[in-house]
């Protein structure tokens, strides 16, 4: 072990010198700048935290979960990350980007104590999410001025005085001589225009400044707030920042050489820069480098030696603390001469006292060799907050006085499709975020959250990895969640400030802090030894500005919905009804204004997220009302953030009426073909189904009413276990009696508002939630499929603690049976059970009501076939004629009444559950058919694709 450890130091000194040097930009990186689809901002994948699982996911199943969270999460960053890329408009390459020396000096500190490195498989991921994951976890600052931003320009003509040094003036309009399409729209400075929008994946400056993380914009008060026309009616209706240009290369003159080419000094700067590297969640705006890091580190905590060496070393001595060369020091303040001191440079492994968890403070400086050491850096703190702070103190130190801002805040463009984050302009409007040396502090409230989450999970993830073995994709869904974390809940984002406040010792993240400000003023020399004091005073006012600002975080973020979860039960009408739901929503474009139509569009991507669209889970679908077009598929996607991206860009039109009996047409033919896949891969999906209408548009036309209801009673005919529902914010309920059959759960009124989305929420826990799960039988034909070994069929069901989940049997799977039999047994914990033929919603509340039973597990587990824990029978459950119409359908509820011990989680590796303290539920059955030939469970549309299916099966095998 000790020989391991020792050749890890070595190893680690040697990366250490080779990080220092000028970092070179791998293709990985530059390839998301020059592919127009992942450099495109109104195209690249959502900064969004549910995109970053999704990513980190799809990592995982590729590995075939072989790749712990610490490969993943070591691998992502040294692979993806890349800050301070600074944007060079006189630059002669195709890449006209450079590294910023601020940036580089800290990257050296944290890799030479964050050890390890792979390379994510060819194929695992495509350019689009490689791009994405360097988006979310690279920091810089695009600080171009937008067009949106002239007019602020053109007003105040003493913000910035442009000037421009033409050795050869050139017409911008002649693109005959440029190999650079769209020519026309570069710009004239003489004429105020924009130089390059490189937009928010294309950074200008490194860590600068003032941001607000209000979360996003109402989309319909983006043009105020962010100025400018739009150059295209879907850009405004998307929820996009308005006319915000493309980036614009200078073209290569084919007349004309280097020497002669436009240089352009003093470009006027945005007072509201974009900011990259940062991740939009419910409860705040994060920083993923910090969050990712902090992680990578808790997972195998190091620290390095920090020793205060000699004057002469101090003042003039090789930059220490990375064994950086002189080379790597790009700072032209840097080190001159001398050999520096070694001891700042090896890593170690922390004591058992500076292992993760809860810190505690008051350990004093120790004196060893003659010289005075700092606390030993460790990663997790080196990743996170003490390394923004310690970088900050530095950074802000060259100044006579420290700069009285509070750390920046900023806003997303958007909520749902969040692209881009922009920060906001600082109260003296002579101070520009990214202009003004005073309006400085190089850590902002995104660092400062993200850096809380990574401390606050890499500080417990080697427990809870040591104990139960959790994905870094599920670690990061329950985090961001207001489950929080299983086996301690209070571990959860909408809870970040009382957690960081009530586990950390703030003096362990001050003298961190000054350790990382001290290595790292070692590569910069901003502070010479001789004031020593005020290094430590600089990282004093840091640390406080972080300190404030993340004890306001509670006030400042959106509270947490849900009370923390408990493993006490609770009355059922207490619990919160689930289950998976496959959603189809029929858009109303007939007789609306473009915006109505965004409004819809809105309002049906918040869905994605208000329904949990992920893997095991919801679903979502879209179809045009007028011509009944599926436009997007509910298998398309189970990532929520790239499905209500989609969702917004879909192109829908005005049209003059809604038609239902088209959607309807459509989606008969669409459910025939899956329960003919169904049938053929013996599959029982058990989400339920329901069909939402929007009419937000013209009021259906009475000629067409009788059309419709015939319509639906057909659909109905075949479709037992569906659920057609309709949305409005113009109609009285009164207005659907002729086509539902419960009011109270068949029509849902949306509170007229100018931002449509904000009533998603409502609609989801009101209604969808209190839909049935499905439970199918597709086989139960005994005329056209064997049934020997029915009763060995088990589906297994995932119910989570103090929730509710209710399911449907239609009838359309067990009306000829005469001896139906269902069967439950629970694998790791107990469940109750309870059932009816007319209550919808039955539970133990209300269990004496006529018709309503309810059993329990015992929690001893059986498999299908070989016994049963609970039986519940029906004799002819359709009555003697075992006829379909008229038969009533079996209404069940499945709820834990005890939480799952900690031996008994299941392991959702190879279990397909969402997370490790639900209860694995067995359903199996006896005796269920659906045999005469009166009714079928497949439409004749059905029939023929069953046909044209088995023809093309047989062909490609044979």
């Amino acid at each position: 072990m000790e020989l391991k450890i020792y050749s890890l130091l070595i190893l680690l000194g040697v990366c250490s010198v080779a990080l220092a040097q000028k970092r070179s930009i791998p293709n990985t990186i530059s390839s998301c700048y020059l592919n127009s689809t992942a450099y495109n901002r109104y195209t690249r994948q959502p900064m969004q935290i549910e995109n970053l699982i999704a990513i980190v996911r799809k990592i995982e199943e590729k590995t075939f979960n072989d790749w712990t969270p610490r490969q993943i999460s070591r691998t992502i960053l040294k692979q993806f990350q890349f800050d301070g890329l600074t944007y060079d408009p006189n630059k002669k390459q195709v890449f006209r980007y450079e590294t910023s020396a601020n940036e580089d000096h800290r990257m050296d500190i944290i890799y030479s104590i964050l050890p390890g490195e792979w390379t994510i498989p060819d194929g695992t991921l495509d350019n689009d999410e490689r791009c994405a994951l360097h988006w979310m976890l690279s920091h810089s600052l695009n600080t171009t001025l937008r067009d949106d931003e002239e007019r602020d320009l053109l007003q105040n003509k003493g913000y910035l005085k442009v000037k421009r040094e033409i050795r050869s003036q050139r017409s911008i309009s002649n693109d005959s001589d440029s190999d650079i399409e769209k020519d026309e729209d570069l710009p004239d400075y003489s004429n105020s225009k924009t130089l390059n929008d490189t937009s928010s994946g294309n950074p200008t400056t490194s860590k600068s400044a003032n941001s607000t993380d209000q979360l996003s914009l109402d989309p319909t008060k983006q043009t105020s707030q962010l100025g400018g026309t739009s150059h295209d009616k879907d850009v405004l209706k998307d929820g996009r920042i308005e006319n915000l240009p493309m980036d614009v290369e200078f073209p290569k003159d084919k007349k004309q050489d280097d020497s002669t080419r436009q240089k352009y000094t003093n470009v006027p700067v945005s007072k509201n820069p974009v900011e990259t590297g940062v991740i939009h969640t419910k409860w705040g705006a994060i920083a993923g480098a910090q969050l990712i890091g902090g992680i990578a580190a808790g997972l195998e905590p190091l620290s390095k030696p920090v020793v205060i060496i000699t004057e002469s070393d101090f003042s003039g001595g090789q930059p220490t603390g990375g064994g950086s060369s002189n080379n790597g020091n790009r700072n032209s303040g840097g080190f001159r001469g001398g050999q520096g001191s070694n001891k700042n440079r090896e890593p170690m492994y922390p004591s058992s006292g500076d292992s993760p968890g809860i810190l505690t403070a008051g350990r004093k400086k120790r004196q060893s060799d003659g010289g005075n050491y700092l606390q030993p850096l460790l990663n997790y703190h080196a990743t996170t907050l003490a390394g923004d702070v310690g970088q900050a103190a530095i950074l802000n130190g060259v100044f006579a006085r420290s700069p009285s801002v509070s750390p920046p805040r900023g806003t997303f463009n958007d909520s749902i499709c969040p692209r881009e984050y922009v920060l906001e302009s600082l109260s003296n409007p002579d101070h520009d975020v990214s202009n003004a040396k005073e309006s400085w502090t190089y850590m902002t409230v995104a660092e400062i959250r993200g850096g809380i989450d990574g401390l606050v999970l890499g500080a417990q993830v080697k427990q809870w990895d040591d104990k139960y073995g959790y994905k870094l994709s599920e670690l990061l869904e329950m985090y961001y969640s207001e489950k929080g974390i299983v086996g301690q809940p209070s571990y959860r984002a909408c809870k970040r400030g009382d957690v960081f406040s009530r586990t950390f010792d703030s003096n362990v993240i001050l003298d961190q802090a000054k350790s990382f400000a001290y290595i790292y003023n070692n590569k910069t020399s901003t502070i010479t030894s001789a004031k020593i004091d005020e290094l430590y005073r600089a990282v004093g006012d840091a640390y406080n500005k972080m300190l404030e600002l993340a004890k306001s975080l509670s006030s400042i973020d959106p509270p947490c919905e849900l009370a923390e979860s408990s493993t006490n039960e609770i009355p059922d009408d207490q619990k919160l009804p689930e289950a998976p739901t496959t959603l189809y929503v029929v858009a109303d474009p007939s007789d609306t204004t473009d915006m109505e139509l965004v409004q819809q569009k809105r309002f049906i991507a918040q869905l994605a997220y208000e329904l949990e669209v992920r893997p095991h889970g919801s679903r979502l679908g879209l179809i045009n009302g007028a011509d009944g077009t599926i436009r997007i598929k509910p298998n398309f996607t189970d990532n929520a953030a790239i499905l209500a991206c989609r969702i917004l860009d879909e192109n829908l039109r005005n049209q003059a009426q809604q038609d239902p009996v088209k959607a309807l047409t459509t989606l008969q033919i669409e459910l025939d073909r899956i329960r003919v896949e169904e049938l053929q891969d013996n599959y029982q999906d058990q989400n339920g189904i329901t069909i939402l209408f929007l009419n937000q548009g013209k009021k259906l036309e009475a000629n067409l009413r009788d059309d419709v209801r015939g319509k639906l009673n057909e659909f109905e005919s075949t479709n037992g276990d569906v659920h057609i529902m309709y949305a409005t914010s113009k109609y009285q309920v009164g207005d659907y009696d002729d086509f539902v059959d419960d009011r109270e759960y068949d029509v849902i009124r949306i509170q007229s508002s100018p931002n449509l989305s904000t009533e998603a929420g409502r609609f989801v826990k009101e209604y969808v939630k209190r839909n049935h799960g499905r439970i199918t039988y597709t086989r139960c034909n005994k005329d056209r499929y064997p049934q020997d070994g029915e009763e060995k069929i088990g589906t297994d069901l995932f119910v989570s603690s103090n929730k509710i989940h209710y399911f449907k049997i239609s009838p359309d799977y067990f009306y000829s049976s005469r001896n139906l039999r269902l069967r439950f047994s629970s694998y790791n914990g107990k469940v109750r059970i309870c059932y009816s033929r007319s209550n919808r919603y039955p539970n133990s509340l209300n269990s004496n009501e006529k018709n309503v039973d309810c059993e329990e597990t015992k929690g001893q587990y059986k498999l299908p076939g070989t016994g049963e824990d609970v039986e519940i029978a029906f004799s002819k459950p359709c009555g003697g004629d075992g006829t379909r119409n008229g038969c009533d359908p079996i209404y069940l509820s499945i709820t834990p009444i005890s939480g799952v011990s900690e031996s008994d989680r299941l392991d959702c590796r190879t279990d397909k559950c969402q997370y490790s303290d639900q209860v694995k539920v067995t359903f199996s059955h006896w005796d269920m058919r659906c045999n005469t030939a009166v009714h079928t469970l497949v439409s004749l549309p059905g029939l023929f694709i069953t046909l044209l299916m088995s023809v093309v099966t047989f062909c490609k095998y044979s």
